[in-house]
């Protein structure tokens, strides 16, 4: 083959992928300012200290384990 199709053929990929990648960057974008950005989450150092440790439980046996 040619080395200067090979060449051009190279850019018109790129230049497809370039305009590919900038497309759902802003699709991605627009997405985010509109269902993400004003969405906040009100959240209270003991309610998430229980969720990340867990909170004490009373344990209860398993009715399906023989004992």
């Amino acid at each position: 083959m040619n080395p200067i199709m090979d060449a051009s053929a190279n850019r018109r990929l790129i230049r497809e992928i370039s305009i590919a990648l900038l497309f759902k960057l802003c699709a991605l974008l627009v997405l985010w300012w509109v269902f993400i950005a004003d969405y906040r989450v009100p959240v209270d150092a003991a309610v998430a200290g229980a969720a990340m440790l867990g909170e004490a439980s009373v344990s209860t046996p398993d009715p399906g384990s023989a004992q």
